[in-house]
């Protein structure tokens, strides 16, 4: 009888501590959405859009290397000198041409994509960390071009990044995958299937995005988008699809329309220029203010420069950084020197607060009844 009892006794002290360690790990919040119990609570059901294909997947099996990265150490004045490089136009095609310093950052890859009986090779751009840990887990930042970068050269698709190069050699940044796709160039819509691949874009980039976390060390809540002008619609069209992929979105040029606040569920930061002719400044107001409103953190950068706002997110915002820092549900890490108003409602106070500590006090009553009995209990086998 002592002996089951203490047997009992020690396998209650067990949870007890597995419990706390629960608690003082990760918030209850975390916890919750980890077995599944989070999402149904707080996000809402989002319809697929009938424009896309949910079927399209990529076999992993197929991914193949066409040319390595080239892994080199630049000075301090290196990087200054590359960043300030601007972005050559590209005349014949009203684009833009890649920066060969961000070129060689990059590694070519390939990878069969099937969708609806259809069946082509993708080319992509993929930055991979030099050194992989064993049992450590990176983050995947995902870039989103805008229409000039649209080609079949995939080098296009890189335009700007140098822009970002004191990120992109920063450390931070170089333990991360990022992923570069390119919309074709005979249609620069990330929603249209009517290209030479008849694939819809959106749908072959987030099969590669799958297909990576099976082959690479991939952690699962620190994927981040970054979204130049139609890229940023397509970040915007992927939220809408699945609301749980991205963890962090920046948008550049963004002209977001009246209803799509009501799908973002990630923190996000905008770039928008007042003079932009294009990308109006007001509505970006207005999309952050109802951001703000429904307790999603939103920040809003503007400055001068016409449609061009991506070089002040990339090279004096460090945008890149700042995605690379980021992870679902957790504390975010505000942009710098910058506030983010979020306003939370009850329940998540509830969840994120109050929850947690009556958990704790509710394991430490336990663990208090079940000593003072095992005490007692001891103290009559000993009598005895």
């Amino acid at each position: 009888m002592y002996y089951k009892d203490l047997k009992r006794i020690k396998f209650t002290r067990q949870i007890v501590l597995g419990v706390r360690r629960i608690i003082s790990g990760v918030s209850l919040r975390v916890f919750l959405f980890k077995l599944g119990l989070f999402a149904p609570v707080f996000l809402p059901l989002y319809a697929v859009d009938s424009a896309m294909s949910a079927q399209t997947n990529a076999n992993p099996s197929s991914l193949r290397l066409i040319t390595s990265q080239v892994n080199y150490d630049y000075s301090d004045e290196e990087v200054q000198r590359i960043s300030l490089q601007k972005t050559v136009v590209d005349a014949s095609k009203n684009g833009y041409f890649a920066n060969t310093h961000v070129i060689e950052y990059f590694s070519e890859y390939q990878i069969s994509v099937s969708s609806e009986q259809i069946e082509s090779t993708i080319p992509f751009r993929l930055h991979v960390p030099p050194t992989i840990e064993k049992g450590r887990r990176y983050p995947l930042l995902v870039i989103w071009h805008g229409s000039g970068e649209s080609d079949d050269d995939d080098t296009s698709q890189l335009a700007h990044l140098q822009y970002g190069m004191s990120s992109l050699a920063s450390t931070v940044c170089r333990d991360c995958f990022i992923l570069a796709t390119q919309c074709p160039r005979d249609n620069s819509d990330w929603t249209s299937s009517e290209n030479r691949w008849q694939i819809v874009p959106i749908d072959y980039t987030i099969a590669i995005i799958r297909a990576l976390e099976e082959i690479f060390p991939i952690a699962q809540d620190r994927i981040s988008a970054l979204g130049i002008c139609s890229g940023a619609s397509a970040v915007i069209s992927v939220q809408r699809r699945e609301p749980t992929l991205l963890c962090a979105l920046a948008l550049c040029s963004y002209s977001p329309s009246q209803d799509e606040s009501s799908y973002i569920t990630t923190p996000v930061w905008l770039f928008g220029n007042q003079d932009d002719k294009t990308a109006a400044i007001e509505p970006m107001r207005q999309f952050v203010a109802q951001l703000h409103t429904r307790g999603i953190p939103a920040h809003l950068s503007e400055s001068q420069g016409g449609h061009d706002s991506w070089t002040h997110a990339l090279r004096d915002a460090q945008i890149l950084t700042w995605l690379a820092c980021q992870r679902a549900h957790s504390l975010t890490v505000p942009p710098p020197s910058k506030i983010i108003t979020h306003v939370r409602d009850t329940r998540s106070l509830f969840y994120l607060y109050l929850a947690p500590i009556l958990l704790t006090l509710i394991t430490t009553l336990a663990r208090a009844y079940r000593t003072s009995r095992y005490r007692r209990d001891v103290t009559t086998y000993s009598r005895e």
